[in-house]
């Protein structure tokens, strides 16, 4: 059977970022994740990778998949047409206000 994943957008894959995909992703998600200190992906390969063995012995990975994510170059290409998005950026207003002008064009009226 060919199951539709939720899309869910992740921005920040720092330690809390992280962990929200990782998580995200146990539950069946399919991550687009972006955070431009990581435009390779490692650091979020290393979250999921260090959450996921708890993650498995708590049970919660029955329906996820650890490789089920996409990392983006854009905070935009990461929430278009996602079900949810996980904003996870450091405490600073600036960051937040130049993240969400750059998503706010590529979000769609769903919500």
């Amino acid at each position: 059977m060919n199951e539709t994943k939720i899309v869910t957008a992740v921005l920040g894959t720092g330690v809390i970022g992280g962990s929200w995909a990782a998580m995200f992703l146990a539950a069946g998600h399919k991550v687009r994740a972006y955070d431009p200190g990581d435009l390779n992906g490692e650091q979020l390969r290393n979250a999921i990778g260090s959450a996921w063995p708890t993650l498995e012995s708590l049970g919660l990975t029955e329906h996820g998949d650890p490789n089920n994510y996409e990392v983006c170059q854009s905070a935009a290409d990461a929430v278009k047409g996602a079900a949810f998005i996980q904003e996870s950026v450091p405490e600073r207003i600036e960051i937040k206000h130049a993240l969400y002008a750059e998503i706010e064009p590529a979000l769609d009226d769903r919500a």
